[in-house]
């Protein structure tokens, strides 16, 4: 029997393989893919729906067909996957290292509010090095700081139970094992990464004999160098197959998932690319809160009605300044944090919306509508924790400003 017709789930065409096979845009070897599964019953009706006007109407239509699939692939536990383990408390605040191996969250980095695909079916992977912060600042003086305080990823080796579609460069844990309790292999030809954030639960730690034949079947298949001694009593995969048969078909849709779980590092290091820390680039602000943070919240409950003008500040980080616009973050010891707008009548089309929304919580959000032209300050609200908020100012149909400031809370 074909192997293939065991797992039907390897069977479904992933859509953006559909979308791109109508359009003319998938690569030779996608495509010829396609044509062998397209056909299949639970294939054929998705090339009959009509393809969306835009790429964001594709891309919603995307994301709502994967969610659907990922409601429906949650299965009831079965013998043959993998058993859960009964110390859960254990796994909670376990830090992420290299060598254990973790399952992968369905739905991938929402805390960030990235636009990204689920995960239709559970994953999991081998962590093959410890975290490490996505982006740093290294100018001089600024100690390495951290443009986000939740940007650290691992690098990742994919764990599969499907150990019948294995090849020389899988290595096999077998039946009965502490980690998986059923068979599994760690697949060393795909390396990806995946946000901290990201990663659900940890199931074990491999030892060290273990990890070394990892490691060293990883730099075999890279072609790093490797120990052909130690290659040769490791278990592994028997050969290489064919271009065009079921094994190299798996490893294809095994790098897909990967690329997936990828995908939240990726748009994080595009969202943090054009971030600085530096106050005087004026695209990030730095405020650490720390002891003063209690005394604001009593203090700001207090003076709602100060004439916060008349304070001189005890700290002004500039966000943006130019002959018509200033934006500002300013601290005073006895009163709080507030924001402080500058707006010249020269750009301002009668009156100007300010707004500073956080990027992870849609529901936190400080808007003040209809301002005339003119100096303003604009109390934090209590409510705001350490991330990346989204700062605009609109007056008319133009908009003033838009950029983006992180805020560290202690």
């Amino acid at each position: 029997m074909n192997l293939l017709l065991k797992e039907l789930n390897l069977r479904e065409l992933p859509e953006y393989l559909v979308f791109n096979s109508r359009t003319g845009s998938n690569s030779v070897a996608e495509q010829e893919l396609v044509e062998r599964l397209k056909n299949l019953p639970f294939n054929a009706p998705k090339f009959n729906i009509p393809l969306p006007e835009t790429d964001q109407e594709r891309r919603t239509a995307r994301i709502k067909r994967l969610q659907q699939l990922a409601e429906k692939s949650c299965p009831e536990p079965r013998a043959e996957t993998l058993i859960e383990s009964a110390d859960t408390d254990e796994d909670e605040g376990m830090e992420p290292a290299a060598g254990q191996i973790w399952s992968v969250k369905r739905f991938l980095g929402s805390a960030h509010g990235l636009d990204v695909l689920p995960i239709a079916k559970p994953q999991y992977i081998f962590l093959l090095t410890n975290p490490a912060p996505l982006t740093q600042d290294e100018a001089p003086g600024s100690d390495f700081l951290r443009k986000y305080i939740d940007d650290r990823f691992v690098e990742f080796l994919p764990v599969s139970i499907h150990t019948e579609f294995a090849n020389q460069y899988d290595v096999f844990f077998p039946s009965g094992n502490e980690i998986l309790s059923v068979g599994f292999m760690v697949e060393t030809q795909i390396n990806s990464v995946c946000l901290v954030q990201d990663l659900d639960r940890c199931f074990g730690t491999v030892t060290e004999e273990q990890a070394e034949k990892i490691l060293n079947t990883y730099f075999f298949a890279h072609k790093m160098g490797h120990d052909p001694d130690l290659y040769s009593i490791t278990e592994t995969g028997t050969d290489s197959y064919a271009v065009d048969s079921v094994f190299n078909q798996y490893k294809e849709i095994e790098f897909e998932n990967a690329q997936i779980v990828a995908e939240p590092v990726e748009l994080l290091q595009e969202k943090l690319s054009g971030l600085s820390i530096k106050v005087a680039a004026a695209a990030v602000v730095n405020i650490i809160l720390a002891i003063q943070r209690a005394q604001t919240r009593k203090a700001a409950a207090a003076t709602n009605n100060v004439d916060v003008a008349a304070y001189e500040p005890d700290l002004v980080q500039e966000i943006h300044k130019d002959e018509n616009l200033l934006i500002a973050v300013n601290r005073y010891d006895a009163l709080g944090y507030y924001f402080n707008i500058i707006v010249a009548s020269e750009i301002c089309d009668g009156t100007f919306d300010f707004k500073v929304s956080n990027a992870g919580n849609d529901s936190l959000v400080i808007e003040r509508k209809g301002r005339k032209a003119g100096e303003y300050f604009f109390e934090f609200d209590s409510e705001m924790k350490t991330g990346l908020y989204d700062i605009s100012i609109i007056s008319g149909s133009g908009t003033l400003f838009e950029g983006s400031i992180l805020l560290e809370v202690e």
